[in-house]
């Protein structure tokens, strides 16, 4: 098990190289100017006051993120925003037992496609039908309201996953 302080300061290490690589983007390197290590904090205090820790830690580590060796449901969904989902269920006796996802869009899409993954695993097929956008919203916290249509995004995508026969891919 994870202790708390592990958690942090691998979340800590997360958002050191994703600034890191932030800044290289724009040619700011830490070797060849004094004043990276303030715009590395910045853009990350930034990045803390918009998204929750775990949402960050969603989107920077995404673990359930990509096609899994086996699956016996699967769904695709395409939002109003563009963005695509794919949901990924493997179930038995009425329980979903593991949950992976892939999806084109943005860093939001992909923390709220991890949280679907980590809160419907093991539930039942029946507990995991009435999940909804609040749910996956609750689970990340702070997380900027003009993103909240990728919770529903990613709730919808398991909705059609465990509307359809077992070992079936909907479209």
């Amino acid at each position: 098990m994870i202790t708390e302080d592990k958690a942090a300061a691998d979340l800590n290490t997360l958002l050191s190289d994703w600034a890191r690589e932030r800044l290289e983007a724009i040619g700011v390197y830490e070797s060849e100017n004094d004043k990276y290590e303030k715009w590395a904090a910045k853009i990350i205090s930034d990045l803390r006051g918009t998204y929750s820790d775990t949402a960050i830690r969603l989107f920077l580590r995404p673990v359930n993120r990509g096609l899994p060796g086996e699956y016996t449901r699967s769904a695709r969904l395409r939002g109003e925003c563009g963005d695509t989902v794919e949901i990924y269920l493997k179930t038995g006796d009425g329980v979903i037992k593991d949950v992976h996802f892939t999806t084109d869009g943005c860093d939001p899409s992909v923390a709220a496609c991890g949280a679907l993954a980590e809160i419907a695993r093991g539930m039942s097929e029946k507990e995991a039908g009435c999940l909804c956008g609040g749910d996956i919203l609750e689970y990340l916290g702070l997380f900027p309201e003009e993103n909240a249509h990728c919770a529903l995004l990613a709730v919808n995508a398991l909705k059609k996953a465990l509307a359809v026969s077992a070992n079936n891919i909907s479209e």
